[in-house]
């Protein structure tokens, strides 16, 4: 990522900070959206905070992997590596293979405008990703969004101790 591209992406995305008690309220173009604690299966005491990054198409030009014009790219802060998802149009997935096996096992349901949205998970066609124009028949790489959760603490960086699975 060129470095021009770094800092305009920085400028233009919105970090915000969303606990269980208190959601707040992001807005982007498809409205506000409030996001809040991240809850494991049946059990409403095992809410997680979560931080998430609002970003748009115009954030990353041509790179914008995504369906939907925006989106929200983020995970519960004590579960990192596992709760990485993607908001799009309201509809919270799962990101990545780790976050997908987890959620899957763990049924986790996110809190969006104030009622519990269970975490979609896919195969291994994303509807949230658009199709790749310059090759038929594959999607999008995911990649420009996994290096905002890089950078939100959501994955580990290359070279790191966690970057290795444990």
């Amino acid at each position: 990522m060129a470095k021009a591209d770094f800092l305009c992406l920085c400028a233009l995305a919105v970090i915000v900070f969303v606990t269980p008690v208190a959601p707040q309220e992001i807005t982007g173009p498809v409205g506000p959206l409030r996001l809040g604690a991240l809850t494991i299966g049946s059990n409403a005491t095992d809410q997680n905070s979560t931080v998430f990054r609002f970003v748009e198409r115009s954030h990353l030009g041509n790179r914008w992997p995504l369906v939907a014009g925006s989106a929200y790219v983020g995970c519960a802060q004590s579960l990192p590596r596992v709760s990485v998802l993607v908001v799009a149009d309201g509809v919270p997935w799962a990101f990545n293979a780790e976050s997908k096996a987890w959620m899957m096992a763990n049924k986790a349901v996110l809190d969006v405008n104030g009622q519990q949205v269970a975490v979609n998970v896919a195969g291994s066609h994303e509807p949230w990703l658009a199709d790749d124009a310059e090759f038929p028949g594959t999607q999008m790489s995911a990649a420009p969004l996994l290096d905002i959760a890089k950078r939100l603490g959501c994955l580990p960086k290359p070279g790191s101790k966690d970057a290795e699975p444990r």
